[in-house]
C-alpha cells in the first residue's frame, strides 16, 4: 500500500477509535446517549447527569424536610395559644392561679405527644376527627384527674384547712372538647392542607427537571408523590 493510500485511511481509523471508545464508555455506564445535531456528534455524560440529579433530589429532599418542620412549628403554636381560651374557661371557677396553670399543662402534654406523632393527615379526616379528638380528651381527664387528687391532699398554707377543689371534670369536659376541635384540630388541618399543596408545587416542578435531565426514575418518584399529597388534601377536605 502506497504512503497516500496510507493517508486516506488515517480519518477512517480515527473515527473507528473513537467509535471504539465511544461503545466502551456505554458499556461502562459513562455515556448516556449520542445523537447528531447541527451541531456536530452530541454525547450525553451519564456520570454528570447522575451529579446533577442528585442534586436536584437532595435540594427537594431539604425544601420538605423545612415543610414539615414548618407544619410541626404551627402545631405546637396552635397548642400555645389554646392556653389563653382555657385560662378564660377556668375563670368561672374558684381557682388559684397555680391550679389553673397546672390544668393548661395538663392539657398541653397530650397535644405536644400528639404534634410529635404528627399523623394529622389521616387523624384529622373529617371520619376520623371526631374519635380522634375523643382520645386526646380521654388523655386529658386522666392527667385532671390525676392533679384533681394530687390537688386534694394538700392545704391551704394559711390555716392548714383543706384547699378548695378542682371543679369536676363533667364541668370542663365539654369546654375543652370545642377548644380541641375549633381552636386546635381544625387549624392545623388547614395548615396540612397548605403544606400539601406546597408540596405539590415542589414535586411538580422538580418533576420537569428530572425528566429534562432523563431521569424518569426520580420523575416517577415526584409524580407519585405529587399525587399522594394531592390524595390527602381530598380526603382531609371529604372528598372521595
Amino acid at each position: 500500500m502506497e504512503l497516500a493510500d496510507m493517508l486516506r485511511l488515517v480519518p477512517t481509523l480515527i473515527l473507528l477509535g473513537i467509535g471504539l471508545m465511544l461503545a466502551i464508555a456505554m458499556l461502562r455506564g459513562k455515556v448516556g446517549s449520542l445523537s447528531v445535531g447541527k451541531d456536530g456528534l452530541q454525547v450525553k455524560n451519564n456520570e454528570a447527569i447522575q451529579v446533577q440529579s442528585m442534586t436536584l433530589a437532595r435540594l427537594l429532599d431539604g425544601f420538605i424536610v423545612d415543610l414539615d418542620g414548618e407544619l410541626l412549628d404551627f402545631a405546637h403554636g396552635r397548642t400555645r395559644a389554646l392556653r389563653k381560651p382555657m385560662l378564660q374557661l377556668l375563670n368561672e371557677f374558684n381557682l388559684a392561679p397555680d391550679g389553673k396553670r397546672n390544668i393548661c399543662f395538663a392539657m398541653a402534654e397530650p397535644l405536644n405527644e400528639a404534634v410529635r406523632q404528627n399523623k394529622f393527615k389521616v387523624l384529622l379526616r373529617p371520619a376520623n376527627v371526631n374519635s380522634y379528638i375523643g382520645r386526646l380528651v380521654k388523655r386529658i381527664r386522666e392527667e385532671y384527674e390525676f392533679l384533681s387528687m394530687e390537688h386534694g391532699r394538700e392545704t391551704c398554707p394559711k390555716d392548714g384547712s383543706p384547699c378548695a377543689g378542682y371543679p369536676g371534670w363533667e364541668e370542663l369536659e365539654g369546654g375543652i372538647a370545642r377548644l380541641l376541635m375549633d381552636g386546635w384540630a381544625m387549624h392545623i388541618k388547614d395548615h396540612v392542607v397548605k403544606i400539601c399543596e406546597k408540596k405539590m408545587e415542589l414535586y411538580q416542578m422538580y418533576k420537569a427537571s428530572y425528566e429534562e435531565l432523563g431521569d424518569n426514575v426520580r420523575g416517577n418518584i415526584a409524580s407519585d408523590c405529587f399525587e399522594k399529597n394531592r390524595n390527602y388534601i381530598r380526603e382531609l377536605q371529604g372528598g372521595m
